[in-house]
């Protein structure tokens, strides 16, 4: 009876074990196809990367509370990641060999199989470029080298919700409201990437702030964050002639940083950075191209 009772509980701690080891290959494959790094999917989620790692690694429970804030964050239902069929016959022999691999191996094999994860949609993001940051931060100057460099157009964002909806960005929002405004910009950004296979993309600031667009533009762009210090981008936008961010606010300054310390979180969810303070933007222009050029050798090599 006893030896009976053992093996019944041995085959539930290995069924548990493989659905772990099921459960994390699912939040791994479904953070690589919203092209996250376990860091940007942390800050996005609430789940520390310790956690996501130990999750992703079969070796960590997890709550229900926070696999639903992992699910969202990847936009998968949490039924995708935590169904039951084929658990057991799925993995058996994988988690087989897996027990088999010293811990070093482990982790080797873990980076391959991450990197070839997020490679596999790097062919329809290819030739599609998007640069988010604060308003100052050099996107349309850099973005225009850039296209000018890959030979293919340059679009801004803002100029395609204008001609769509034939009032410019201060008419929008007078008219209309914020609300109707991130309707348009989500409405263009679908347009830009359906209708264009190669673009250099600059976008608002503030649109990092509307998950569902953001997310968007993570999923089809190599996305770049541009930014500078909080001095830089002050000085550009008022060398620019415009002097509203510091007219009767003597505060501007503050606010400035305190709007990017907010959402430096949700730039940081972006592919690539490029820091513009104290750089011409020819720098910045090949660090970006230089940063392309993995992917696209990688296409020429499949061509």
């Amino acid at each position: 009876m006893n030896m009976q009772f053992n093996d019944k509980v041995v085959d539930q701690v290995t069924e548990g074990q493989a659905f772990l080891g099921v459960l994390g290959s699912r939040v791994r494959a479904a953070r690589a196809e919203s092209s996250l790094t376990r860091k940007a999917l942390s800050a996005r989620c609430g789940v520390s990367e310790r956690h996501l790692a130990q999750v992703e690694t079969g070796k960590g429970n997890i709550s229900i509370r926070l696999l639903r804030q992992i699910a969202e964050a990847v936009e998968t239902p949490i039924e995708n990641l935590v169904r039951e069929e084929d658990v057991s016959s799925e993995f058996t022999e994988l988690n087989r060999r897996l027990r088999e691999l010293s811990g070093s191996d482990k982790a080797e094999l873990m980076n391959v199989v991450d990197q070839w994860m997020m490679g596999r949609h790097h062919q329809e993001k290819d030739g599609k470029i998007a640069l988010v940051g604060l308003r100052g931060a050099g996107k349309s100057t850099i973005g225009k080298m850039v296209a000018e460099g890959l030979n293919v157009p340059f679009i801004e964002l803002t100029d395609e919700i204008e001609k769509l909806s034939c009032h410019e960005t201060a008419e929008i929002y007078s008219l209309y409201g914020e609300n109707r405004y991130r309707e348009l910009e989500r409405e263009c950004l679908n347009n830009v990437v359906e209708n264009n296979p190669k673009f250099v993309l600059a976008v608002a600031g503030g649109i990092v702030s509307e998950n569902e667009t953001y997310s968007t533009l993570l999923r089809s762009c190599h996305t770049v964050w541009i930014t500078a210090k909080p001095e830089e981008h002050m000085g550009r936008v008022m060398s620019q002639g415009d002097r509203r961010p510091v007219e009767g606010n003597p505060d501007a300054m503050d606010s400035l940083k305190n709007l990017l310390e907010a959402r430096t979180p949700l730039y940081r969810c972006a592919h690539f950075r490029v820091d513009t303070s104290g750089k011409k933007p020819t720098e910045c222009s090949d660090e970006i191209v230089s940063f392309l050029k993995p992917s696209e050798t990688d296409n020429e090599s499949h061509s």
